[in-house]
């Protein structure tokens, strides 16, 4: 209890305060707008892993039975549901109305977003000083690509947590210092880093790098790190071990996956890809601040290897997540693989902005506070300016929920449709417990719907569908426009689309784009993150059409469909 009083009377009050406005300021932007697209978990990820893996482990046990992910993530989301519902409760929860448990999963990734900003300051604090630490967390906190992720129940934000755990590690081991209890810190680090996103694992060069200058002193260090990450590993990915086969098979898959040829993302290599996503994920001034401090640390000896500490994580996972397009020149990219690595370029930029003001006007206190202030302004101005204005965009009704109710009230259950793939979840053609809106009539599905792939797309399709009587057509530019961007790895849509245009009329639309922005040019990550000023509203542009030919009849009659679903209530 004395023990207790000291610590209690020697904290750094004023810091620690700042750390929790820190915290309450990156949780408001994180969840505002948290139950978007409720009760349709509207992100295809979303809705394919997590939460639902966390439900199905109630019924189960808890071998997830897929490895394609690391179920960490699922494990903690699982413990949490247990203490709200207990086990039976979250699976009656999940029938009766899904949303509580999206909403609880997609918090939970808001408070691990909004732990990796002050644990980004504490690291700041401990590289270089108190300054660089609360400018590093404010950059992390308002940046666009952190911000909306952790809006999603994903694994993403989540495994930000652990590799910073590594980074405070690796900090505090670096000179003379060589306690065990770091070590053992980033070997808890990097095996929750690895179960719960396998690529974050590579955060261990960090550590590496700090330690290696020690020599043979970092060894038994090193060894307490091996066997502390396997460990950690072990148990929160248990069946990695005991259910060996499924878990090649599951990164066998996912590597598979991530070799795959993009539709739509352009040919690019990875290190361009990714360098332009900072641009607006991180920001301009973030991203040109983070550049030019790892420079300029590389250039003073005394700052050299920590320059080379913030180095080492993101330049080794861009490397990673690279590979695959530099070698082949196909593979999968996606903005938010390399979120990771963003607390790292946090720290480079503002680093720099101290170290400016600091060099700039090294007598004049009140002049280099201010140089400091305005310049910590200007780092976060392009995040809270896009963070806030996709928070208000996430408030307003989805394109997809809006073509899902003109549907409910203008075609008929049981009515043979077709709509692009990957653009709803399952339950959304479902009439379930919580559908929105509800429908009388038994549970199940509501139309039959056939899905075609974009590379699967050829003119014959629309005589298919009109030999079928498949009349409704419900297209989505997210994949409409993939297809279009890069029409040699989708050689049949081309034709397909002019087909359909041949053979139907044109219906309602649903456009999320303000009117003075008209269709924009396509962008894989601008068609679905809605950070730019086109957007009004989320959700891709729906578009309906009604086939005529075959079993749809002539075209006067598709004319009088669509009329008629047209006509006001």
């Amino acid at each position: 209890m004395e023990r207790l009083r000291q610590r209690l009377a020697t904290a750094d009050w004023p810091w620690l305060a700042l750390l929790a406005g820190l915290f309450v300021v990156a949780l408001v932007l994180r969840v505002w707008s948290v139950g978007h697209g409720m009760p349709y978990a509207y992100n295809v990820d979303e809705d394919g892993h997590f939460a639902p893996v966390a439900v199905g482990l109630m019924s189960h046990g808890w071998n997830p039975h897929y490895f394609e992910n690391p179920p960490a993530f699922t494990y903690l989301l699982k413990l949490i549901f247990t203490a709200r519902w207990g086990q039976a409760g979250t699976v009656n929860t999940w029938i009766v109305d899904p949303t509580p448990i999206w909403l609880t999963a997609r918090w939970t990734t808001a408070v691990l977003g909004s732990l990796s900003c002050v644990l980004t300051a504490v690291a700041g604090r401990r590289l270089f000083n108190k300054q660089v630490g609360v400018i590093a967390g404010l950059v992390l906190t308002t940046a666009t690509l952190p911000v909306l992720y952790a809006h999603f129940a994903l694994n993403d934000v989540p495994a930000t947590v652990p590799v910073l755990l590594v980074l405070i590690a690796a900090i505090n081991l670096r000179g003379d210092d060589n306690r065990l209890r770091d070590y053992l810190l980033a070997g808890l680090g990097i095996g929750l880093a690895a179960s719960t996103k396998y690529t974050a694992a590579i955060v261990a060069v960090s550590l590496l790098v700090a330690v290696v200058p020690k020599g043979r002193g970092a060894i038994k260090g090193l060894c307490l790190t091996g066997g502390a990450a396997a460990l950690t590993f072990f148990i929160t990915n248990p069946f990695a071990i005991l259910d060996l086969h499924a878990f090649r098979e599951g990164l066998t898959l996912q590597s598979d996956f991530a070799a795959r040829k993009l539709v739509g993302l352009g040919d690019t290599t990875g290190i361009l890809y990714y360098g332009r996503t900072l641009t607006w994920g991180l920001g301009w001034i973030p991203f040109a601040a983070a550049v030019g401090g790892a420079i300029w640390m590389l250039t003073r000896k005394p700052e050299r290897s920590k320059a080379l500490l913030l180095l080492s994580m993101p330049v080794a996972l861009l490397l990673a997540l690279s590979v695959n397009l530099l070698l082949t020149g196909e593979g999968q990219a996606y903005s938010r693989w390399l979120l990771p690595a963003y607390p790292f370029l946090c720290l480079s930029a503002a680093w720099l902005v101290v170290a400016l003001a600091r060099t700039g006007f090294p007598n004049r206190r009140r002049l280099a506070t201010g140089m400091i202030v305005g310049s910590t302004a200007l780092l976060c101005l392009q995040g809270v300016w896009q963070s806030v204005r996709v928070d208000r965009i996430l408030s307003k009704t989805d394109t997809r929920q809006s073509v899902r109710n003109w549907m409910v009230a203008n075609v008929p259950r049981d009515t043979l449709v077709a709509l692009d793939p990957y653009v709803v979840p399952p339950a959304w053609g479902q009439n379930t417990f919580w559908a929105k809106p509800p429908l009388t009539g038994q549970p199940g599905d509501i139309w039959k719907v056939a899905m075609p792939f974009v590379t699967t797309l050829n003119p014959s399709l629309v005589t298919r569908f009109q030999t079928e009587g498949r009349c409704w057509i419900v297209q989505s530019s997210t994949i409409t426009d993939r297809a279009l961007s890069e029409p040699a790895y989708a050689p049949g849509s081309v034709g397909y689309r002019k087909a359909l245009d041949a053979s139907s009329v044109p219906g309602p639309a649903w456009s999320p784009w303000k009117a003075s922005a008209g269709h924009p040019k396509f962008d894989f990550d601008r068609s679905y993150l809605y950070f730019d000023g086109t957007y009004s509203r989320p959700g891709p542009l729906i578009t309906v059409r009604r086939l005529f030919g075959g079993r749809c009849g002539s075209r006067s009659q598709a004319i009088k469909a669509v009329a008629l679903a047209n006509r006001p209530n």
